[in-house]
Protein backbone atom coordinates (compact mmCIF):
# COMPACT_ATOMS: atom_id res chain seq x y z
CA UNK A 1 0.00 0.00 0.00
CA UNK A 2 1.29 3.37 -0.93
CA UNK A 3 0.88 6.67 0.86
CA UNK A 4 -2.07 7.75 -1.36
CA UNK A 5 -4.03 4.63 -0.51
CA UNK A 6 -3.32 5.06 3.20
CA UNK A 7 -4.47 8.69 2.98
CA UNK A 8 -7.74 7.63 1.31
CA UNK A 9 -8.37 5.02 4.02
CA UNK A 10 -7.65 7.67 6.68
CA UNK A 11 -10.16 10.05 5.12
CA UNK A 12 -12.78 7.31 4.96
CA UNK A 13 -12.24 6.38 8.62
CA UNK A 14 -12.36 10.07 9.58
CA UNK A 15 -15.64 10.55 7.69
CA UNK A 16 -17.22 7.53 9.39
CA UNK A 17 -16.05 8.86 12.78
CA UNK A 18 -17.65 12.26 12.09
CA UNK A 19 -20.94 10.62 11.10
CA UNK A 20 -20.89 8.43 14.22
CA UNK A 21 -20.22 11.52 16.36
CA UNK A 22 -23.15 13.37 14.80
CA UNK A 23 -25.48 10.41 15.39
CA UNK A 24 -24.35 10.28 19.02
CA UNK A 25 -24.92 14.02 19.47
CA UNK A 26 -28.37 13.63 17.92
CA UNK A 27 -29.28 10.96 20.47
CA UNK A 28 -27.97 13.13 23.30
CA UNK A 29 -30.02 16.14 22.14
CA UNK A 30 -33.14 13.96 21.96
CA UNK A 31 -32.47 12.66 25.46
CA UNK A 32 -31.96 16.24 26.72
CA UNK A 33 -35.28 17.29 25.18
CA UNK A 34 -37.10 14.41 26.89
CA UNK A 35 -35.55 15.42 30.22
CA UNK A 36 -36.58 19.05 29.66
CA UNK A 37 -40.15 18.00 28.88
CA UNK A 38 -40.28 15.86 32.01
CA UNK A 39 -39.01 18.75 34.13
CA UNK A 40 -41.65 21.09 32.68
CA UNK A 41 -44.45 18.62 33.38
CA UNK A 42 -43.17 18.02 36.92
CA UNK A 43 -42.91 21.74 37.69
CA UNK A 44 -46.42 22.38 36.37
CA UNK A 45 -47.90 19.57 38.41
CA UNK A 46 -46.07 20.71 41.53
CA UNK A 47 -47.40 24.26 41.13
CA UNK A 48 -50.93 22.95 40.70
CA UNK A 49 -50.65 20.59 43.67
CA UNK A 50 -49.16 23.35 45.85
CA UNK A 51 -52.13 25.58 45.06
CA UNK A 52 -54.58 22.82 45.98
CA UNK A 53 -52.64 22.10 49.19
CA UNK A 54 -53.05 25.72 50.27
CA UNK A 55 -56.79 25.52 49.72
CA UNK A 56 -57.13 22.17 51.50
CA UNK A 57 -54.81 22.75 54.44
CA UNK A 58 -56.33 25.98 55.73
CA UNK A 59 -60.08 26.21 56.39
CA UNK A 60 -59.90 30.00 56.04
CA UNK A 61 -58.39 29.66 52.56
CA UNK A 62 -61.05 27.12 51.63
CA UNK A 63 -63.75 29.55 52.78
CA UNK A 64 -62.08 32.44 50.95
CA UNK A 65 -61.96 30.41 47.74
CA UNK A 66 -65.59 29.30 48.00
CA UNK A 67 -66.79 32.82 48.82
CA UNK A 68 -64.63 34.33 46.07
CA UNK A 69 -65.73 31.98 43.30
CA UNK A 70 -69.36 32.66 44.23
CA UNK A 71 -69.06 36.43 44.28
CA UNK A 72 -65.70 38.15 44.20
CA UNK A 73 -67.34 41.57 44.52
CA UNK A 74 -68.93 40.71 47.88
CA UNK A 75 -65.57 40.03 49.51
CA UNK A 76 -64.03 42.67 51.77
CA UNK A 77 -61.20 44.67 50.23
CA UNK A 78 -58.57 42.58 52.06
CA UNK A 79 -60.19 39.24 51.22
CA UNK A 80 -60.66 40.28 47.57
CA UNK A 81 -56.95 41.07 47.36
CA UNK A 82 -56.13 37.66 48.86
CA UNK A 83 -58.55 35.93 46.48
CA UNK A 84 -57.05 37.82 43.53
CA UNK A 85 -53.55 36.69 44.51
CA UNK A 86 -54.77 33.07 44.63
CA UNK A 87 -56.36 33.50 41.21
CA UNK A 88 -53.20 35.12 39.89
CA UNK A 89 -51.18 32.12 41.04
CA UNK A 90 -53.63 29.75 39.38
CA UNK A 91 -53.88 31.72 36.13
CA UNK A 92 -50.10 32.26 35.93
CA UNK A 93 -49.56 28.53 36.34
CA UNK A 94 -51.95 27.80 33.51
CA UNK A 95 -50.44 30.56 31.37
CA UNK A 96 -46.99 28.96 31.78
CA UNK A 97 -48.41 25.55 30.94
CA UNK A 98 -50.13 26.93 27.84
CA UNK A 99 -46.89 28.49 26.62
CA UNK A 100 -44.99 25.30 27.40
CA UNK A 101 -47.54 23.32 25.40
CA UNK A 102 -47.23 25.75 22.50
CA UNK A 103 -43.46 25.26 22.60
CA UNK A 104 -43.83 21.47 22.53
CA UNK A 105 -42.97 20.67 26.15
CA UNK A 106 -46.41 19.61 27.36
CA UNK A 107 -48.31 16.73 25.77
CA UNK A 108 -51.90 16.88 24.55
CA UNK A 109 -53.34 14.39 27.04
CA UNK A 110 -52.11 16.26 30.11
CA UNK A 111 -52.98 19.64 28.59
CA UNK A 112 -56.53 18.49 27.79
CA UNK A 113 -57.06 17.53 31.43
CA UNK A 114 -55.83 20.96 32.60
CA UNK A 115 -58.06 22.66 30.07
CA UNK A 116 -61.20 20.74 31.12
CA UNK A 117 -60.68 21.76 34.73
CA UNK A 118 -59.98 25.37 33.74
CA UNK A 119 -63.12 25.58 31.60
CA UNK A 120 -65.18 24.35 34.56
CA UNK A 121 -63.59 26.96 36.84
CA UNK A 122 -64.16 29.78 34.35
CA UNK A 123 -67.89 29.20 34.69
CA UNK A 124 -67.76 30.39 38.29
CA UNK A 125 -68.84 34.04 38.58
CA UNK A 126 -65.99 35.13 40.88
CA UNK A 127 -63.31 33.63 38.65
CA UNK A 128 -64.84 35.18 35.55
CA UNK A 129 -64.96 38.53 37.39
CA UNK A 130 -61.29 38.16 38.35
CA UNK A 131 -60.43 37.51 34.70
CA UNK A 132 -62.38 40.52 33.42
CA UNK A 133 -60.60 42.80 35.88
CA UNK A 134 -57.08 41.39 35.42
CA UNK A 135 -56.92 39.99 31.89
CA UNK A 136 -54.67 42.81 30.67
CA UNK A 137 -51.83 41.62 32.90
CA UNK A 138 -51.34 38.38 30.94
CA UNK A 139 -49.65 37.59 27.64
CA UNK A 140 -51.58 38.29 24.46
CA UNK A 141 -51.60 34.58 23.57
CA UNK A 142 -53.08 33.67 26.96
CA UNK A 143 -55.72 36.43 26.77
CA UNK A 144 -56.84 35.15 23.37
CA UNK A 145 -56.88 31.57 24.67
CA UNK A 146 -58.96 32.35 27.78
CA UNK A 147 -61.36 34.59 25.87
CA UNK A 148 -62.09 31.69 23.50
CA UNK A 149 -62.89 29.46 26.48
CA UNK A 150 -65.20 31.86 28.31
CA UNK A 151 -68.67 30.39 28.63
CA UNK A 152 -71.66 32.30 27.37
CA UNK A 153 -73.63 31.29 30.48
CA UNK A 154 -72.17 30.81 33.92
CA UNK A 155 -73.25 28.17 36.41
CA UNK A 156 -73.86 28.75 40.09
CA UNK A 157 -70.79 28.29 42.28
Amino acid sequence: MNIMELGAIGELVGGVAVIASLVYVGFQVGHGNRLARAAVVKAGREAHVDFIKVLCADPEMTKLYLDGVSSREELSRERRMQFDMCMSLSFRTLESQMLERRDGYLGDELWDSYERQFVAELQRPGIAAYWERNRGTYTKAFIEYVDRLLPTQRVEA
